[in-house]
Parts: structure tokens; C-alpha cells; sequence
């Protein structure tokens, strides 16, 4: 997603590190009445956001590398976040439907095959993937997270190891092995692994 400017977003990240601390001290509600939160700032969801992720769709179907916030391509592959959606096969473009339809993983990657559709040669059925062959308790491989997190992102591959090894020594399991969690947003916006495997436990622990 586009936010429209890093000073936008920096408020936004005060704002929600704002929410975690007065929540950690006990409860929102008091804190708005004392005036402790400020309002949350406006986002601007309109088009200008919806033409960027537009271009990242167009760009795949062209074989072009394309970058928005939590939509990219290389021209051949195509990811919402760190999940590869889209594949090159020859001259085809076959796309996974990981929508309602399908495989259903959150409503932002339901919007991203959406875009992408009048792109794609092909929708089909999501493959099992790494998620499904993993045992409980398993050692999280650095190919299996290569294929979750796209090859070419060594950097953010390094740091998907750390909080992956942080993830198992928690909790008997790898990061692949949790709910989905957005990685890739920890990543670009400059947490650690540790605190990005700590957020990643507490969702799944609910």
C-alpha cells in the first residue's frame, strides 16, 4: 500500500508503538479520556494507491519489475507481501487464487489477485507449497524461505532467518509454520527479528 509520504507512515508507526505501550499500562479507553493518543492521522486509500498496485499488476503481465509497498514483481514472479501469487511459465502468466474464491489469505492479497487477473493467462488453484510439508518442530530450511520470500531478497532472507530461528527456539516451530503475519512490512519498516517474531507469536497465540 502507497501511504503517500514517509512523514505520513512515521505518524502512523508513533501512533500504533503509542497504542502497544498505553495498552501494555491498562486499557485505550482511559488514555483517550486523559488525551494520551492522538488522533489517528488519515490515510489516503484513494486512487493514487489503487493506480500504483494497478501498475505493479500491469508490469508483471508485461514482464517488467515493478514495486509498491506490498505488491512487487520481477517480471516474473509476482508477490503480495512475501507470498509469490503470480509465475512465469514460457509466455504464459498463470496467477494463484489466493482470493475467497480459493485460497483465502487476507483481504489486501485477495485485492492483489484481483488486479491481477486481467493480467494472467491462467488462474488456478494455490500449489501445497512449503506450509504443507513442514513437520511440527521442523528446522525452517533457508530455500524454503527463499521461496516465501522471493530469491533475490538476500537481505531480507538473512533477517526472515533470524526471526525464523528466534520463532523456533520459542516456540518448536518455524515462521512458516504460524499464521500468516506481514514479514515483509516488519522488515521495510525497520523492526528487528526478535520484535518481529514476538509480534508474529502473540497473533498466533490470539
Amino acid at each position: 500500500m502507497d501511504w503517500g509520504s514517509r512523514q505520513t507512515f512515521g505518524m502512523t508507526n508513533s501512533y500504533w508503538l503509542a497504542i502497544g505501550a498505553v495498552a501494555a499500562i491498562g486499557g485505550l479507553g482511559e488514555a483517550r479520556k486523559r488525551g494520551v493518543l492522538p488522533a489517528l492521522p488519515a490515510m489516503p486509500w484513494g486512487s493514487a494507491a489503487m493506480d500504483v498496485n494497478a501498475d505493479v499488476a500491469r508490469a508483471w503481465g508485461e514482464g517488467l519489475p515493478a514495486k509498491a509497498k506490498h505488491f512487487r514483481t520481477d517480471g516474473e514472479t509476482l508477490w503480495s507481501y512475501s507470498l509469490p501469487i503470480g509465475i512465469t511459465k514460457g509466455d504464459r502468466k498463470i496467477l494463484y487464487n489466493y482470493s475467497a474464491s480459493g485460497q483465502f489469505r487476507s483481504m489486501t492479497t485477495s485485492q492483489h489477485v484481483s488486479r491481477a487477473k486481467k493480467h494472467a493467462n491462467e488462474v488456478v488453484d494455490p500449489p501445497s507449497g512449503s506450509r504443507a510439508t513442514h513437520r511440527r518442530g521442523s528446522r525452517t530450511s533457508r530455500r524454503d524461505l527463499e521461496e516465501y520470500g522471493g530469491a533475490d531478497e538476500k537481505d531480507f532472507i538473512d533477517w526472515l532467518v533470524a526471526a525464523d530461528r528466534i520463532v523456533e527456539k520459542r516456540t518448536g516451530v518455524g515462521i512458516l509454520d504460524l499464521p500468516d503475519w506481514n514479514w515483509r512490512d516488519a522488515y521495510d519498516d525497520g523492526l528487528g527479528p526478535a520484535i518481529a517474531a514476538g509480534g508474529a507469536i502473540e497473533q498466533a497465540r490470539g
